[in-house]
């Protein structure tokens, strides 16, 4: 809300401005007296929505400039605060896109890296297993050669030494 204050003679040529039965009008109408014991002629404080001071201001520059400086006065707060918090909220809106772009970037580069990760732990999962694999395989034949060796050595031994009585 946005309040003029107003003297009578400003008040009279406003009212004298604007449409008889608007919004404007009806604003005048409900102006409050005040201040009538400190101050000579006593001001009138009009309180209305800053789209209905607007258009005072609008009237005003029209039919009684003097009132113009007094109707911008008591916009402009008004104004700043209707300003700062469509800023604020212009920002948290960018905000959040910015925060929202961050993590779809990062979950994506998120999602690459364990897929390369994952993809370089099977290749060494594979060459570990082709590894333990070619170990084993060397071992068991190792076993093997040996084991033809012994039999070898023992089939000479045998022949060597016919059967003896026990």
């Amino acid at each position: 809300m946005v309040q003029l204050i107003l003297t009578e003679p400003q008040l009279v040529r406003l009212k004298a401005a604007v449409a008889t039965g608007s919004a404007e009008s009806a604003a005048l109408e409900a102006g409050k007296r005040f201040g009538g014991e400190v101050f000579s002629p006593e001001p009138i404080a009009v309180k209305c929505t800053l789209a209905i001071a607007t258009r005072l201001l609008s009237v005003a520059n029209r039919f009684c400039p003097e009132v113009v400086p007094k109707i911008r006065a008591a916009i402009e707060p008004e104004i700043r605060q209707q300003l700062h918090q469509e800023f604020t909220q212009l920002l948290r809106d960018e905000l959040d896109k910015a925060a929202a772009a961050t993590l779809a970037v990062s979950s994506e580069q998120t999602k690459h890296w364990v897929e390369d990760y994952s993809q370089a732990l099977e290749a060494k999962r594979t060459e570990d297993s082709q590894a333990f694999y070619d170990a084993l395989k060397a071992a068991v034949n190792r076993l093997e050669s040996q084991r033809l060796a012994d039999f070898v050595s023992l089939k000479r031994d045998v022949a060597r030494h016919p059967r003896s009585s026990y």
